[in-house]
């Protein structure tokens, strides 16, 4: 028997069909990191909007479930609303750590199965009351799934899974590791970050390292970073540390800001003025998206504040020029700046 959430993803699908069958389109693209400034290909799965129309409300299905279970997910600082980097790295400095273990899940997406979704998903913990095993793991496979049977990357759900995922498998038993060795532990989708008051030996890393391959996922080793912060910069998730405690955003990460107000000002990027805040919008409007980033790295200036480089004050006085064109009066963001230059 297939639930109710399954019988109307079935009936967004029959009514889709006027503008086609839900299908994914497949190509390769050069995914440029906006906050660590890397670039790296990936193969790429499109939605259509039939598809990402059942994709969109099976994972608001799930997040609704677990808002309504009363379910979170306490070390996961990314894709439910409200989780951003800042707040991943805000965790550790809260504790006063002083030595940091990174370590990122290579391939994250594409080594994620169908089978550990469906056993996330039918975790009786969780209690979403999805389907049956068999009824769930044919809707991943037609909704969500490559034909290699790995969770797509651009599938309208495949955060929100990839988070249920690592959430189920890796989160707890990081907990139970972290308690034991008195560290703090958060985790960005696939970024995990570890840090401490005493240094990471070799045993704290073997049984950290020994829970991600027990659960098939393979670090990469060249983006794997062990730092103190009292000696060396250490960056996370695209935010610096530095002189314990002190935190910044790398160079690439303002200079993209500044690039995507140049591409809106010269027209290349079309932008929406949010005259209607309330009234949702199909897409994202760039001029928010520029809004988000400055409000980013306004999260890095400390309430008494601190010195500007000249990179980060041209920053501001772009931006702030860039805000009296778009946006119909200053907010609270726009007055705090104007105080910084």
């Amino acid at each position: 028997m297939i639930f109710k959430i399954l019988e109307s993803l079935e009936s967004i699908e029959r009514r889709g069909r006027t503008s086609g069958e839900p299908k994914y389109r497949v190509f390769k693209i050069k995914d440029k990191n906006l906050l660590a400034g890397t670039v790296k290909t990936r193969i790429i799965s499109a939605p259509n909007k039939p598809m990402l129309r059942i994709g969109r409300m099976f994972y608001g299905f799930i997040r609704l479930r677990l808002g309504r279970k009363k379910i979170k997910f306490p070390y996961a600082t990314a894709v439910l609303p409200g989780n951003n980097p800042l707040k991943n790295v805000l965790r550790h400095l809260k504790t006063g750590n002083r030595y940091f273990y990174l370590l990122d899940i290579k391939d994250f997406y594409p080594t994620i199965r169908g089978r550990q979704i469906a056993e996330c998903l039918l975790d009786r913990t969780l209690a979403l009351e999805l389907a049956d095993e068999n009824e769930l793991k044919r809707f991943l496979k037609k909704y969500c799934l490559s034909n290699s049977g790995a969770l797509r990357i651009g599938g309208p759900a495949s955060p929100d899974l990839a988070n249920l995922v690592a959430a189920c498998l890796l989160d707890k038993e990081m907990a139970i590791l972290c308690k034991k060795y008195c560290l703090t532990y958060t985790r960005y989708l696939d970024d995990l970050t570890f840090s401490g008051k005493r240094r990471f030996g070799k045993k704290k890393k073997e049984a950290i390292r020994r829970v991600i391959e027990k659960h098939d996922f393979e670090i990469s080793h060249r983006k794997t970073i062990i730092a103190d912060t009292r000696k060396t910069t250490c960056v996370i998730t695209g935010i610096g540390i530095k002189n314990e405690g002190q935190i910044f955003l790398k160079r690439s990460f303002l200079r993209k800001i500044n690039g995507l107000m140049h591409l809106i000002d010269k027209g290349r990027i079309q932008h929406q003025m949010n005259l209607f805040p309330l009234k949702r919008k199909s897409g994202k409007d760039p001029v928010n998206v520029v809004r988000g980033l400055m409000s980013t790295f306004w999260g890095t200036i400390p309430p008494e504040g601190r010195p500007l480089n000249a990179l980060e004050k041209k920053t501001i006085e772009n931006y702030l020029e860039f805000s009296d064109r778009y946006r119909k009066k200053p907010a609270r963001l726009e007055k705090r700046l104007k105080m910084m230059i």
